[in-house]
Protein backbone atom coordinates (compact mmCIF):
# COMPACT_ATOMS: atom_id res chain seq x y z
CA UNK A 1 0.00 0.00 0.00
CA UNK A 2 1.24 3.49 -1.07
CA UNK A 3 2.08 6.74 1.28
CA UNK A 4 -0.71 8.53 0.09
CA UNK A 5 -2.97 5.39 0.90
CA UNK A 6 -1.78 5.33 4.43
CA UNK A 7 -2.46 8.56 5.29
CA UNK A 8 -5.85 8.32 3.65
CA UNK A 9 -6.74 5.71 5.75
CA UNK A 10 -5.80 7.30 8.65
CA UNK A 11 -7.34 10.38 7.39
CA UNK A 12 -10.35 8.26 7.16
CA UNK A 13 -9.99 6.64 10.76
CA UNK A 14 -9.58 9.63 12.48
CA UNK A 15 -12.55 11.20 11.00
CA UNK A 16 -14.99 8.31 11.58
CA UNK A 17 -13.38 8.21 15.16
CA UNK A 18 -14.23 11.82 15.99
CA UNK A 19 -17.70 12.08 14.54
CA UNK A 20 -18.50 9.25 16.53
CA UNK A 21 -17.58 11.87 19.24
CA UNK A 22 -19.59 14.49 17.84
CA UNK A 23 -22.80 12.20 18.08
CA UNK A 24 -22.54 11.10 21.64
CA UNK A 25 -22.06 14.89 22.12
CA UNK A 26 -25.02 15.45 20.30
CA UNK A 27 -26.86 12.87 22.52
CA UNK A 28 -25.45 14.64 25.32
CA UNK A 29 -26.63 17.75 24.16
CA UNK A 30 -30.24 16.45 23.24
CA UNK A 31 -31.05 14.95 26.46
CA UNK A 32 -30.16 18.21 27.99
CA UNK A 33 -32.57 20.03 25.95
CA UNK A 34 -30.18 21.81 23.82
CA UNK A 35 -32.09 20.48 20.25
CA UNK A 36 -29.94 23.65 18.60
CA UNK A 37 -27.01 22.30 19.84
CA UNK A 38 -27.47 18.88 19.21
CA UNK A 39 -28.16 19.49 15.44
CA UNK A 40 -25.30 21.34 14.94
CA UNK A 41 -23.44 18.50 16.43
CA UNK A 42 -25.06 16.01 14.33
CA UNK A 43 -24.62 18.20 11.43
CA UNK A 44 -20.42 18.31 12.05
CA UNK A 45 -20.80 14.18 12.44
CA UNK A 46 -22.46 13.64 8.76
CA UNK A 47 -19.84 16.05 7.52
CA UNK A 48 -17.07 13.88 9.52
CA UNK A 49 -19.03 10.00 8.51
CA UNK A 50 -18.90 11.81 4.54
CA UNK A 51 -14.92 12.68 4.53
CA UNK A 52 -14.38 9.59 6.23
CA UNK A 53 -15.82 7.69 3.48
CA UNK A 54 -14.37 9.60 0.79
CA UNK A 55 -11.09 9.21 2.03
CA UNK A 56 -11.10 5.23 2.49
CA UNK A 57 -13.03 5.12 -1.24
CA UNK A 58 -9.89 6.86 -2.40
CA UNK A 59 -7.56 4.86 -0.86
CA UNK A 60 -9.46 1.47 -1.91
CA UNK A 61 -8.20 3.14 -5.82
CA UNK A 62 -11.40 3.90 -6.51
CA UNK A 63 -12.72 7.53 -7.89
CA UNK A 64 -16.30 9.05 -8.11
Amino acid sequence: MGAVNRVNLRSSNSNHTVAHAALALAERAYADGKADDAAHLVEIAHRLFGAAFENAYGSAGLSN
